[in-house]
C-alpha cells in the first residue's frame, strides 16, 4: 500500500522510465529501482555508494528517529518490516529521504543513491551508517587462494584451535621474536615482511597455526603447490579487495631465492607489497617460511624498512627438549638436540630398517 501511494507521487501511471529500453513501472509488481527513479525525476544517473557490514535494523531506527521520516516514504520489500526478530535477517527496503537521496537497506548493506548532494551532507549520512558497523571477527579461519576457471578466488576454512606454549616449545631466544611478531601483526594498516626458516619439524607450521588464532585479521594462505600464483597478474587485483590482511606463503624457497641476479615476477610482487607505494595502499603483512639457508634468498628481502622480523627455527636444546618431553609424560632421557616433531612422536614407528631384521620386497604366493 505504501509503495503504491509513494509511486503515485513519484511517477505518473504507466510512464516510460527508460525510453531506450521500454521498461515501465507497475506498482502492483512490488519492484522498485532507484536508478529508474532518478532517470524519471532528474534525467540523470545517480551517484552510488555502498557501506557493507552494517546492522541495518539499528541504522533504520536511527534514520526514522533523527530524520522524522514518515512511513509513506518507506518502500518495504522482502522481509523488512516492523516485526523483525533477527538482526541479520535478509531484508530489502528503500527510504526516500528527499527528492535527490534514496537509501537502500539490503542484508547488511547500506547503499546511497544521490544526485546534487553536497559533500558535508553526504558525509553526515555516511557517518550515521558507520556508527552501526558490525565488527569483523576472524576466529581460527584462513582464506585459501585457489585458481578457478575465471581466475583467483578465496575459499574459507576453519582450523583447529591451537594452544602453543611458546616458552615450552621453543628455545629461549624466540620469546622476544614472538612478542615482536604478535605486536606488529596486531597493528592496523601495517605492512612488512616476516621470514621464518629452519629445517623441517622445528615448529614453523605449528607457530603459524598459533598466530592465526591470536591475530584478528584476515589471513590469506598460499599453499606450496600454488605458490606460483604470487606472480599471477590478477593477484594484486584480488589483494586490493582485502586490505590490512596477512598473507602467508609456506615453502617459499622457489619464490624468494636469488637466481643468477634475476628476480622472478613473484619475488617482485612480494617486494612491492612489503614496501613502496603499493604497500602503502594495501597495507598487507607477508609471512614467508622456507627450509633453505638464509644466504640463498634475495638480499633485497632483508632490507631495513621492509623486513620486520626473521627467525631461524632450530632443534630444541637438550635442556629444553628434556623439559618438553617430561611435560608430555615421556620417560626418555634426552642426550641431544631434537626437533619438535621427534619429541612429540617419540613412541611412533619411524619405519627405518632394523638391524638383524631382513627386509623383503615383493609378493609371496600362498601355498
Amino acid at each position: 500500500m505504501y509503495l503504491q501511494k509513494l509511486m503515485r507521487h513519484i511517477l505518473p501511471a504507466n510512464k516510460i522510465i527508460a525510453p531506450n529500453v521500454g521498461y515501465r513501472f507497475d506498482p502492483q509488481s512490488k519492484y522498485f529501482s532507484a536508478l529508474w527513479y532518478f532517470l524519471s525525476q532528474h534525467n540523470v544517473f545517480p551517484s552510488r555508494y555502498a557501506i557493507h557490514r552494517v546492522n541495518v535494523w539499528k541504522y533504520y531506527e536511527a534514520l526514522i528517529r533523527e530524520h522524522n521520516i514518515p512511513k509513506e516514504r518507506i518502500i518495504s520489500l522482502g522481509f523488512f518490516d516492523d516485526h523483525h526478530t533477527n538482526a541479520h535477517e535478509t531484508s530489502n527496503a528503500f527510504i526516500l529521504l528527499s527528492k535527490n537521496v534514496i537509501i537502500q537497506l539490503s542484508g547488511n548493506d547500506v547503499v546511497f543513491y544521490h544526485y546534487g548532494l553536497k559533500d558535508d551532507q553526504f558525509e553526515e549520512l555516511c557517518s550515521c551508517a558507520h556508527r552501526f558497523k558490525i565488527p569483523i571477527v576472524y576466529e581460527n579461519n584462513i582464506h585459501l587462494i585457489l585458481q578457478g576457471d575465471y581466475g583467483l578466488y578465496l575459499s574459507d576454512f576453519k582450523i583447529k584451535q591451537s594452544k602453543v606454549d611458546v616458552t615450552l616449545n621453543y628455545n629461549d631466544d624466540f620469546i622476544y621474536i614472538n612478542e615482536l611478531v604478535l605486536n606488529t601483526l596486531k597493528q592496523k594498516d601495517a605492512k612488512g615482511l616476516f621470514l621464518f626458516h629452519g629445517e623441517p619439524g622445528t615448529g614453523k607450521s605449528s607457530y603459524l597455526r598459533y598466530l592465526i588464532t591470536q591475530v584478528n585479521k584476515k589471513v590469506i594462505y598460499v599453499p606450496s603447490d600454488l605458490a606460483s600464483v604470487i606472480a599471477h597478474p590478477n593477484l594484486l587485483s584480488l589483494l586490493t579487495e582485502h586490505p590490512n590482511c596477512v598473507l602467508v606463503i609456506e615453502d617459499s624457497e622457489n619464490l624468494i631465492e636469488s637466481r643468477d641476479g634475476k628476480r622472478s615476477g613473484a619475488l617482485s610482487n612480494i617486494l612491492n607489497l612489503c614496501d613502496g607505494l603499493l604497500g602503502d595502499c594495501i597495507n598487507i603483512q607477508i609471512i614467508a617460511t622456507f627450509n633453505t639457508s638464509l644466504g640463498d634468498i634475495d638480499s633485497a628481502l632483508l632490507r631495513k624498512g621492509r623486513l620486520t622480523a626473521r627467525y631461524e627455527f632450530k632443534k630444541l636444546e637438550v635442556q629444553k627438549a628434556q623439559a618438553l618431553s617430561d611435560h608430555l609424560g615421556n620417560t626418555s632421557v634426552i642426550t641431544q638436540e631434537m626437533t619438535l616433531t621427534d619429541i612429540y612422536n617419540q613412541d611412533d614407528d619411524d619405519f627405518k630398517p632394523r638391524k638383524g631384521v631382513e627386509n623383503k620386497i615383493g609378493f609371496k604366493i600362498a601355498s
